[in-house]
């Protein structure tokens, strides 16, 4: 499977684990994507916070950057900004400075970290998404 693919779903299970963490709170989700902020701040106020597996900083660096290359918000970016490069995980891009469309499975510039061969930023995160499927109703 190709790394960005890995990418685009462990994305899709962090934005269903956060909608998860919405409903069990007793709040509507938003309709928007962009909302991971609101599952970390949830998993820092857990009165179950001292059995709360918060991972180091890189795994939750890569949550909020995989949620950026979301294609609904990156739709929103370049709406703010017609010229900027937007990258995303689900659809290539067009660099209108290059002057070529760029792909996720080649032009995302995350994949060159996750792919090298000791860093264990993605083992990480997916255990991270597997302890939070696993325990989030007693979390919230």
């Amino acid at each position: 499977m190709c790394s960005s693919t890995v990418c685009m779903l462990l994305q899709m299970v962090f934005e269903k684990l956060t909608k998860m963490a919405y409903c069990l709170g007793g709040s509507t989700f938003p309709r928007e994507h962009g909302c991971v902020e609101y599952l970390i701040r949830v998993l820092k106020r857990s009165p179950q916070r001292k059995s709360v597996y918060l991972p180091n900083r890189d795994v939750l660096e890569l949550v909020l950057d995989l949620e950026a290359l979301n294609p609904s918000v990156a739709k929103a970016k370049r709406a703010l900004d017609p010229s900027r490069v937007v990258p995303q995980l689900e659809y290539p891009w067009e660099d209108m400075d290059a002057g070529r469309v760029m792909s996720p499975a080649t032009d995302l510039r995350i994949l060159a970290r996750l792919q090298h061969p000791q860093d264990q930023t993605l083992q990480r995160t997916i255990l991270f998404a597997k302890f939070l499927a696993n325990n989030l109703p007693d979390l919230v």
